[in-house]
């Protein structure tokens, strides 16, 4: 185990009152509980009405249920103990929330999400410039995204993910099939570099004004060759004798052709 991961809960139990009228009582003596202990993380699941607690092992079942007793004078009993996973996601990925209502605002939102190394936690950074989105709603944001990522689409919490609130520039990079490999803001600016395709983005400069307003720099350098697809797009006619045309190759060579071989 890693140096603190004796702090961190391995089971979840359901808390099952014995008098089934005593649900609301027993949930309050656990939110108290768990208030003196915030590792227990009491849990009260309104679509199933369950309680729920997260324990470091089974022998602190019996603690808790000696306390329910002695302290609250409730009888309660405990499911089956189930480990606590987490979730995170495998490779990079966009995500998108929308919100077009106009009461009283409106807001369009992208983020980008990278696998980090296992442990790291969760990480969220903003490139998006304070004039575009106030800080204040900013701050909104990363509040809103501590409480999504507390239950995945596994029922689990979300770990070990690098999010970035992302703007338009990044999107059109993404489009283009580039990376995105630094990015630094403050409340004026944006700086951002990337790797991109020649292929992709040789009309990007025009875009990339008109999305600025003109206010925009964009410099580009050729920084090497990468893996492209494999198809006739990316061919081009071979310009003199073919070397694998052995007899032809030579006699080019040996200038018995009109033909040369390059």
């Amino acid at each position: 185990m890693q140096p603190g991961s004796l702090k961190t809960p391995l089971l979840m139990i359901r808390v099952i009152p014995d008098k089934p009228e005593e649900t609301q009582a027993l949930w309050e003596a656990c939110a108290v509980l768990s208030s003196e202990d915030p590792l227990l993380q009491a849990e009260y699941v309104r679509t199933t009405g369950e309680i729920r607690l997260q324990i470091m092992g089974k022998v602190q079942m019996e603690i808790l249920r000696e306390t329910l007793a002695s302290r609250f004078g409730l009888q309660a009993s405990f499911g089956e103990a189930a480990v606590i996973y987490r979730e995170t996601i495998r490779t990079k990925a966009t995500g998108f929330a929308a919100y077009t209502m106009r009461t009283p605002c409106w807001v369009v939102l992208e983020f980008e999400l990278e696998p980090a190394p296992r442990g790291s936690g969760v990480s969220y950074a903003s490139v998006v410039p304070g004039k575009d989105i106030m800080p204040r709603y900013q701050h909104q944001v990363e509040q809103a995204l501590a409480r999504a990522l507390s239950q995945g689409r596994l029922g689990w919490q979300v770990a070990d993910v690098k999010i970035t609130l992302t703007g338009r520039i990044i999107s059109d990079v993404q489009q283009m099939r580039g990376e995105v490999t630094d990015t630094a803001a403050d409340e004026e600016t944006v700086t951002l570099k990337a790797l991109v395709p020649a292929a992709s983005s040789m009309d990007y400069p025009t875009q990339f004004a008109s999305v600025t307003g003109g206010r925009g720099s964009l410099s580009t350098a050729l920084h090497g060759y990468r893996e492209c697809p494999a198809d006739p797009e990316h061919t081009m006619p071979r310009r003199g004798v073919d070397p694998l045309d052995t007899a032809r190759y030579i006699l080019a060579a040996r200038s018995a052709l009109e033909r040369e071989i390059y």
